[in-house]
């Protein structure tokens, strides 16, 4: 649901840009790490990542099934069926790396917040970066099972950035590195405040 309100600055397009990651690490690491400590599972964000990916993908194919025409105009895009959103990040990735920092005993609480911040963001800029640009500009990825042949009606079919990475959405090197480094820091803040968090839900008794 999170990623859900937050597409404006989780979606594909923008995974080249610094405001990704500092927008998915403050939401993800607000909730996965205490996640992953209450739940009591050796693989607890792991999970949950896998659960979101699922749910989202999941509505996406299903949702091209069924046929559906824009009411609205104006209607530049003909559809005929309904469109897929933005296809799942890949949290379960960075998840693997975390659930097993978490299981480190004897580590101190921000450190591990540290830890934590420091491997889902670049784990997540390792993965992401160049996805997006696969999604984005490769026939490969035009299918029913990666969805990145839908388009807004209201946009051009012949937009020329339509299958192209537009530079403005392209932070600069210096500005990429600045915004992974204010990431890792807004990261660490929110994966200590859940840390905590899911150690008070371990001591809530039914």
């Amino acid at each position: 649901m999170l990623y859900t309100v937050g597409t404006a600055y989780l979606h594909t397009r923008g995974m080249r840009g610094g405001q990704f990651y500092i927008v998915a690490a403050g939401v993800t690491l607000l909730f996965l790490p205490m996640f992953g400590r209450a739940l009591r599972m050796k693989w607890g964000m792991t999970a949950i990542a896998l659960s979101y990916f699922f749910i989202i993908a999941i509505s996406n194919w299903v949702l091209q099934l069924f046929p559906a025409e824009p009411k609205l105009g104006p209607i530049l895009t003909h559809t005929t069926h309904f469109q897929p959103g933005n296809f799942p990040v890949l949290l379960f990735i960075p998840g693997l790396i975390m659930d097993r920092l978490l299981q480190r005993e004897g580590v101190n609480e921000w450190r591990k917040a540290l830890l934590l911040s420091v491997s889902f963001v670049l784990v997540l800029l390792i993965v992401e970066y160049p996805l997006s640009g696969w999604l984005i500009e490769s026939p490969g990825a035009r299918n029913w099972f990666f969805g990145a042949g839908s388009w807004y009606f209201g946009d051009p079919p012949d937009f020329p950035f339509r299958y192209k990475i537009h530079p403005s959405w392209v932070s600069p090197p210096p500005v990429l590195a600045l915004s992974l480094l204010i990431a890792i820091f807004v990261g660490t803040l929110t994966a200590r405040l859940s840390l905590r968090w899911g150690k008070w839900m371990q001591e809530v008794r039914r």
